[in-house]
């Protein structure tokens, strides 16, 4: 476990997200290609959600899957603006972001504006909170945590 993690209070990595342009595509060719799967698109309503400190009224579909240990994550974005629909824009499909699921999520923002990692993107829900830690630079990849009651998957 790096300093990073557990001064945020990060165990284990719980998901990693990909970013799709064709969600119906895409779980068609994993699901019967690759073996993986069946993916579950669970109803999940953020009410709050904000893009770079601006509350927006963005979209998003997400379908889930169990590779075990962790849940695999597909995000096509549908309502801009979201860190989702820059990713495709700058780097087409592929890994945007690992996952944490954490109990403590007003703490851990603290700790990341203390430490300067900007929060790009973040939403509420009624069973869940998100953030996406501007983590990207350097090693490409943002992480995410979320507080959420009961796992996707």
């Amino acid at each position: 476990m790096t300093d990073f993690q557990k001064k945020l209070g990060l165990k284990k990595a719980d998901q990693i997200a990909i970013v799709v342009e064709d969600m119906e595509k895409v779980i068609h060719y994993y699901e019967n290609t690759l073996g993986l799967g069946p993916f579950h698109r669970p109803e999940i309503n953020y009410f709050n959600k904000y893009y770079y400190n601006e509350k927006v009224d963005s979209d998003w579909e997400m379908a889930f899957c169990s590779l075990g240990d962790v849940e695999l994550e597909l995000i096509q974005p549908t309502r801009e603006p979201t860190i989702y629909h820059d990713f495709l824009k700058t780097q087409g499909e592929g890994l945007h972001h690992i996952g944490f699921v954490i109990d403590n999520f007003s703490e851990v923002i603290d700790i990341c504006k203390k430490k300067n990692i900007e929060v790009i993107q973040w939403g509420e829900g009624d069973t869940s909170k998100f953030a996406y830690l501007a983590t990207e630079k350097p090693g490409g990849v943002i992480y995410e945590i979320i507080e959420r009651e009961v796992s996707r998957v």
